[in-house]
């Protein structure tokens, strides 16, 4: 199965430089909604993004517009709680992780290609960011690493980070 959805024949056609398998649809680019879903190492991210005390606001918003999405991985998301002393996601305070999410996103579509040297990106939490390309810098001057890139969704694109980035 691709995405959980389209189902993938077992019959296949060896080449030289590959192999074919037979698909029974067409595969939809995603949403990033969906490409969260759809990727284990962004876990702790999406359970964020759906705590029940943030309501649906990040799901209506990421599968409305178009945004760039910076996702930390799930070791990311474990080593900010170990860093801020929580023992789980639901004991960070509803404030600080919607301050956190939204520095995590940005109005418009920005793939590795856009950027050029050093600039200030702008957050859906109307904060600074800093990115040179390759990296992130938040406020507070910790570096995150872009992982995966430009992952293009119907909604956007999505980069992976390998450090959720705090705000002042």
């Amino acid at each position: 199965m691709i995405n959980n959805t389209i189902l993938v024949s077992n019959e296949q056609t060896e080449l030289n430089n590959g192999i074919i398998r037979e698909i029974h649809q067409v595969i939809p680019l995603p949403t990033i909604v969906s490409a969260l879903q759809n990727d284990l190492d962004f876990s702790i991210f999406l359970q964020a993004l759906t705590r029940s005390d943030l309501g649906d606001y990040y799901l209506e918003t990421l599968n409305h517009g178009i945004y760039t999405i910076f996702a930390p991985t799930n070791a990311a998301f474990t080593a900010l709680l170990s860093e801020l002393g929580y023992a789980n996601l639901n004991a960070i305070p509803t404030n600080t992780l919607n301050d956190i999410l939204q520095y995590h996103i940005l109005k418009f579509n920005l793939r590795l290609g856009d950027f050029a040297g050093m600039q200030e990106l702008i957050t859906l939490g109307s904060k600074p960011l800093s990115s040179n390309g390759s990296t992130l810098i938040d406020s507070q001057g910790r570096i995150a690493n872009l992982v995966t890139t430009d992952i293009q969704t119907t909604t956007g694109v999505l980069h992976s980070i390998d450090k959720v980035l705090i705000p002042l």
